[in-house]
């Protein structure tokens, strides 16, 4: 398996339903988080947009941003 992005400082990782991931492009969701002071209002941002795009299912997403990434010394 090949490995993923290298995570930094700062970076937040999402996971959502498909609520929210066919209705919101990756470009509009990076915008959100760019734009919030933090985690809670992007989620709220990003749940919004979806409503506002005619969601018709449920827009479920849970976020963590990153505070300390440790590198693997092993």
């Amino acid at each position: 398996m090949a490995p993923g992005p290298e995570l930094r400082d700062g970076d937040m990782l999402l996971i959502c339903s498909d609520g929210l991931h066919d209705l919101v492009n990756v470009d509009h969701q990076e915008r959100a988080e760019a734009a919030s002071q933090n985690v809670e209002q992007a989620v709220k941002m990003l749940i919004q947009a979806a409503l506002d795009a005619g969601g018709h299912d449920n827009v479920s997403v849970v976020a963590v941003r990153l505070d300390e990434v440790e590198e693997d010394l092993g």
